[in-house]
């Protein structure tokens, strides 16, 4: 489960349940016809103090729509023993950016709290945790296009250890489910969210509204082909803005209002149809875009 290259830029998390005294490891070696491969060293990093004996965590919502960010609660409850650090930092694993995190409370009270947003996680810093059994939750808001598991990993940011997983599990009484995973409702079609803009546009390169931008989301996909295609009114083709193979993510794509021999377009109404060809069949999204001078 390790990505090789991710290990040479300096070292990828451990992702088995921890603390752990012992760890056990297969390294496969496959060399190919013209070249053979070799294991230099294995090198780990570990801490002597830990945060918490253990880290319960669970997040609910565990089924969303993927039309809209969704509003998730995130529980988690520390088993913290003599000699534990404690903790006052939660990095939390995203499918995309997230949106906003709303609020963190420490035993039921708001507490103050500082975020950093990535473009695949967020990470809080709060009130350091010392007390055993002490309930942490975090509201926020994310999009999710498809099954994701939100790991998560407490720490101390004044000292040197290393980060501590959470474990799945029932954390609060109330909320349903014991599990940091979510679900996209399989009721949802595979291609949502298009959107135009600006519409209409104006290609005139007096950097106003130059481009019109194609955005959509596509939903539960393994890598399958997609393409983007513009044509006139009498069906012809004008433009094919993309073609080439994506999985569940929002998309972004440009058409400059320009033909297939870079001539600008005419003024007037023009067609684009969004085609994404997967396992279940082919949906084909269509809407018109207007060009004007």
């Amino acid at each position: 489960p390790y990505n090789f290259e991710e290990g040479l830029k300096g070292g990828v998390p451990i992702a088995s349940p921890s603390p752990r005294r012992y760890l056990q490891l297969r390294v496969k070696i496959i060399p190919t016809s013209a070249a053979g491969a070799g294991l230099d060293y294995i090198g780990f990093d570990f801490s002597h103090s830990i945060p918490a004996h253990e880290v319960l965590a669970e997040i609910y919502p565990t089924e969303v729509s993927p039309k809209q960010a969704t509003r998730f609660t995130y529980a988690l409850r520390p088993r913290i023993r003599p000699g534990d650090t404690g903790f006052n930092s939660l990095e939390i694993l995203t499918p995309i950016r997230a949106d906003t995190v709303r609020s963190v409370r420490i035993d039921g009270e708001e507490v103050d709290f500082e975020v950093e947003y990535y473009d695949d996680r967020f990470v809080l810093h709060f009130p350091k945790v010392t007390r055993d059994q002490t309930l942490v939750e975090i509201d926020f808001d994310c999009l999710v296009l498809r099954y994701f598991g939100f790991e998560g990993r407490v720490f101390d940011d004044e000292l040197d250890e290393l980060p501590q997983l959470v474990s799945p599990g029932d954390v609060v009484r109330d909320l349903p489910g014991d599990e940091i995973s979510v679900r996209v409702s399989l009721e949802e079609p595979i291609v949502v969210s298009v959107a135009v803009s600006p519409n209409p546009f104006t290609p005139n390169d007096d950097g106003i509204s130059d481009i019109v931008n194609v955005s959509y989301s596509l939903l539960r996909l393994e890598e399958c082909p997609v393409s983007l295609e513009i044509y006139d009114l009498s069906g012809n083709l004008v433009r094919e803005v993309y073609r080439g193979m994506a999985g569940s993510g929002r998309y972004f794509k440009a058409w400059d209002g320009r033909d297939e021999e870079d001539k600008l377009v005419p003024p007037g109404v023009y067609i684009y149809k969004l085609s994404v060809h997967a396992d279940q069949g082919e949906e084909v999204k269509v809407g018109t875009v207007t060009v004007v001078y």
